[in-house]
């Protein structure tokens, strides 16, 4: 009997950025994955590609999605949509909880058909610094193959904080991804409490844990808001999530 040898897993990463984000910290935050990640990165861009160029880096423009072009004819001139509210002196703000134009495009950009295959498909926020090359470790302990996903959650918030997920494509990640598409798609999104990605994916990872699949909190048991760096990321990454983070790091 010839003796079964299973082969590594093809793991590949993905992220997006608009034009703005490129200069602000998307160049940034590609210089240091191709210094210390071992595998391919997909990256969507909005309108112009980006000028920098490695063999681990490959492009998309995500404006040649339709799904998401129709999504954005429909709301974008919306003030709702993108999440404007007024305070009680009548001065307009934006609320994040109901960005749907802005956030879609991360969720489209994930989604996408265009993707190459793989058996893991991790996401990356743009405003992630990696100072640590991505070893065995990492990927045992963020991609284990019994769950659906990997993600951290925030036990003092009201969402998952998204800037990292590992989707296993072969368990169910695929159902999963396809199932968020279709809730922009469908408009089904503006049924739920908030607009966003963060909420989006816990809406559907809790539907699907009481299904019985199961997903890994890498953050179990983390106080706090902001949980990266007391995870097995921050060894790894930085994740400059938020005004005030970036202006440390950017300016």
């Amino acid at each position: 009997m010839a003796e079964h040898i299973e082969r590594n897993p093809v793991r590949r990463c993905i992220t997006s950025f608009s034009q703005a984000g490129y200069a602000e910290y998307g160049k940034r935050f590609l210089q240091s994955y191709v210094g210390h990640w071992p595998i391919p990165i997909t990256v969507f861009y909005e309108h112009k590609k980006p000028d920098f160029e490695h063999e681990k880096v490959s492009y998309i423009d995500l404006m040649a999605d339709e799904d998401l072009i129709f999504f954005l004819i429909d709301h974008e001139w919306e003030s709702a949509a993108n999440g404007i509210q007024w305070d009680d002196s009548g001065k307009p703000f934006a609320n994040y909880r109901y960005q749907a134009c802005k956030f879609a495009r991360k969720i489209y950009a994930l989604t996408s058909p265009r993707m190459e295959d793989s058996d893991w498909l991790i996401w990356l926020d743009a405003d992630i610094e990696t100072h640590k090359d991505i070893d065995d470790r990492f990927f045992a302990e963020t991609c284990k193959k019994e769950f659906v996903a990997s993600y951290l959650g925030r036990a003092d918030w009201h969402h998952s904080e998204c800037g990292f997920v590992a989707y296993n494509i072969n368990k169910r990640g695929d159902d999963f991804l396809a199932r968020m598409r279709d809730i922009y798609n469908s408009g089904e999104l503006f049924d739920l409490d908030e607009w966003h990605d963060s909420f989006v994916f816990d809406h559907v990872r809790k539907k699907c844990e009481e299904s019985g699949l199961k997903f890994l909190n890498l953050s179990a048991g983390v106080p706090g808001n902001h949980v990266w760096p007391n995870t097995i990321l921050g060894e790894y990454m930085s994740h400059n999530k938020g005004p005030e983070l970036k202006e440390r790091a950017y300016k």
